[in-house]
């Protein structure tokens, strides 16, 4: 009785230690274009500074200076949605496929033909739904043309997490 009350102590203090530290994924998401409209950066918000916002991607930091920003838009593209979408629903329906497959009854086929029914069938499902999903994203984009201005409006809001 002593060790499964001290077990539960244990794990329930743990996860309160581990949910007061702010994980990479729990920093805000951005693209970042610059003044012509293309696409100059992608990354989590890391710090928002007067004169620059510095990202962090899985890979590496960049700061960019708020002049050569032209838009900032929130979380990303509706072609990640739609990717992901198709990407589970080919592997869950492939999978099923494979798992469902009777070579030697009426309507029969072998698991190979399974998995690519299945698959494509998935990903068709799977990326109508990430497209749905999209439309319900909610994903904001605030222009700056590069003035400094704006960017401090921007940056008072906390519209872009910390500062």
């Amino acid at each position: 009785m002593r060790t499964t009350v001290i077990l539960f102590l244990l794990v329930f203090f743990s996860v309160q230690v581990y949910s007061q530290e702010k994980s990479y994924n729990d920093l805000p998401f951005v693209r970042v274009y610059n003044l012509e409209g293309k696409k100059i950066n992608k990354g989590r918000v890391l710090k928002v500074t007067d004169s620059s916002l510095v990202l962090i991607s899985r890979k590496d930091q960049v700061e960019i200076m708020t002049g050569e920003i032209g838009k900032i838009k929130t979380k990303h593209s509706a072609g990640s949605n739609i990717f992901i979408g198709a990407f589970i629903g080919a592997v869950a329906l492939g999978a099923a496929g494979v798992a469902t497959a009777e070579p030697d009854t009426w309507f029969g086929y072998t698991q190979g033909e399974g998995a690519f029914g299945g698959g494509v069938l998935g990903a068709a499902g799977g990326g109508i739904l990430g497209w749905i999903t999209s439309l319900f994203k909610n994903s904001k984009t605030y222009s700056i043309e590069g003035d400094t201005q704006k960017w401090m409006d921007l940056k008072q809001k906390h519209l872009l997490g910390n500062s």
